[in-house]
């Protein structure tokens, strides 16, 4: 059989997100985005998932959603909707949504909507960036209050700033890579640049008032702003390369937080699915390995498009947190380099001879090398409600790629040995501590 890495060049499904640009144009209500949401209907991250198997974490996020849809008084209440399965589960890349960690997305929900020149369209939740947050499993008082208050207060002021002034998200992606972002674990610096074009087009149409005031201090209290617009943005970028006649390249990874899967732009929307794992992290203090809950959430898609953990040369503070040197960076991107199509030009490091990041990643490379994508993760603890205790890099179960490469005609198959890989080195571990911000 021909060997499919033989004579390869870029691959044109990972070409095509290197032109697409993508705009925030508008904030909305997720059921204004997505009718077929309802009061029981919710979209939740990764595979399919029947809610009855709804991991505590995830379960708890549906307990805050049905209170927030008036679909139970109380949390007892709203378990028992969930124990008679009255509740549906949508998985939100069917919508062209992304939902983070453990959280589900329903109707009353404020989002971040992206669009392309072609009218194509993605989005995500709009919520606080730490602390206590539906997304971590928490569902109390204050949670639910402020999901409303962010839906009536912060959602009118960034749609009016989405009608004043074009904010291109992909070009605060490849600015924010050359300011110290890798755009996963770190969006400070894109959060900075969406702020100033924000609110520079609010004071040069003279709008102002106390609502402006507020959103101003909420947006530069949340250090994690930008993920909110970014994650949509990769998506809709992966979608557009979705669908490419037999080829390899991964346009989804995703875990539901029992599952990780991944879907492939030649396979159509089948899912690859293996359960999914812990990965190496960084804890914060007094908090053990057993309390982190598996991977959890669709802003993997980050890594997909060749950020995240894959750019993890652009950002010496996350590289820091973990406890990596110039040297482990160095490595862990060269093999992710092993893995993926040649770099393209959109997205470049600073870090790395000012190259294009690892983009692309090939099933076909993945299954021959035994080399499985890192991700950059936030952790939240099994039992619901403590939210989150740490973060780092997991490294993911080559299972479902091997498995994607064997139906697409790869000779390294789901039941075929896989050498390890010599040509990288070692992969980097991470060390206890405290994740900084």
């Amino acid at each position: 059989m021909p060997d499919p890495l033989a004579d390869r060049g870029p691959d044109q499904a990972s070409l095509a997100w290197e032109s697409t640009q993508v705009n925030v144009t508008g904030a909305r209500l997720a059921g204004v985005v997505c009718p077929d949401l309802d009061g029981r209907t919710f979209l939740h991250p990764g595979p399919p998932l029947d809610v009855a198997d709804a991991s505590p974490p995830m379960r708890s996020a549906i307990v805050g959603a049905l209170l927030l849809e008036g679909q139970a008084d109380d949390p007892v209440a709203a378990e028992r909707l969930i124990d008679r399965r009255d509740v549906r589960l949508v998985p939100s890349i069917d919508a062209g949504a992304v939902v983070p960690m453990t959280g589900v997305l329903s109707p009353s929900m404020p989002v971040v909507v992206v669009t392309d020149a072609d009218g194509r369209q993605a989005f995500g939740p709009l919520e606080n960036g730490a602390g206590a947050c539906l997304r971590f499993g928490c569902h109390d008082l204050q949670v639910l209050d402020q999901i409303r208050w962010i839906g009536e207060v912060v959602v009118p002021v960034l749609d009016e700033v989405a009608r004043l002034t074009p904010l291109n998200v992909t070009r605060i992606m490849a600015e924010s890579l050359r300011r110290g972002d890798e755009c996963h674990a770190r969006t400070v610096a894109g959060s900075s640049l969406l702020l100033t074009q924000a609110f520079a087009a609010l004071l040069g149409h003279q709008r102002s008032g106390p609502d402006v005031a507020r959103v101003a201090r909420w947006c530069r209290a949340n250090l994690h702003l930008f993920g909110a617009f970014a994650t949509p943005a990769a998506r809709l970028l992966a979608d557009v390369a979705h669908g490419a006649e037999r080829s390899p390249i991964v346009t989804t990874l995703a875990s539901n937080g029992i599952e990780f899967g991944i879907r492939v732009s030649g396979a159509d929307d089948q899912w690859f699915v293996t359960e999914a794992p812990v990965g190496e992290v960084v804890l914060f203090d007094g908090y053990r390995p057993a309390d982190a809950h598996p991977i959890a959430g669709d802003s993997f898609v980050m890594e997909v498009v060749g950020l995240g953990a894959m750019a993890l040369a652009a950002s010496p503070v996350v590289a820091s947190q973990l406890g990596w040197s110039a040297t482990d960076v160095a490595r862990h991107t060269a093999r992710m380099r092993e893995i993926t199509v040649e770099p393209g030009d959109r997205f470049r490091l600073a870090g790395d001879e000012f190259r294009g990041v690892a983009s692309g990643i090939d099933v076909h490379r993945v299954a021959r090398t035994g080399i499985g994508p890192s991700v950059n993760t936030g952790i939240v603890h099994r039992r619901p409600g403590v939210g989150q205790i740490g973060g780092g890099i997991a490294e993911l179960p080559t299972a479902p790629f091997r498995e994607a490469s064997a139906a697409m005609g790869g000779r390294w198959g789901a039941t075929t040995g896989v050498p390890p890989s010599g040509t990288a080195g070692r992969r980097p571990t991470g060390r206890s501590g405290t994740l900084l911000p």
